[in-house]
């Protein structure tokens, strides 16, 4: 593997797992706090939800960076 195609994977775990981990927190863990059990359930949700996060990352990662050189090259000054 390339150190290109390596460090995507990578920052794809990175963005992944702190998104999921964010998002589970507000959603899940913030509501909960104080109800005996609150912790393992927001992790084992974090944990659920982490690897769909980065198939899902990966799947929209291509069309965003696609779109958005599109965009970008619309918006450029002839």
């Amino acid at each position: 593997m390339d150190k290109a195609k390596s460090t995507l994977i990578l920052a794809q775990v990175m963005i992944s797992g702190s998104m999921s981990f964010l998002m589970t927190l507000i959603f899940r863990a913030i509501p909960t706090v104080g109800i005996p059990g609150w912790f393992t359930d927001w992790l084992v949700g974090w944990l659920v939800a982490w690897p769909v996060a980065f198939v899902l990352s990966i799947i929209v990662g291509r069309t965003a960076f696609a779109l958005a050189g599109r965009i970008t090259r619309l918006t450029e000054p002839a």
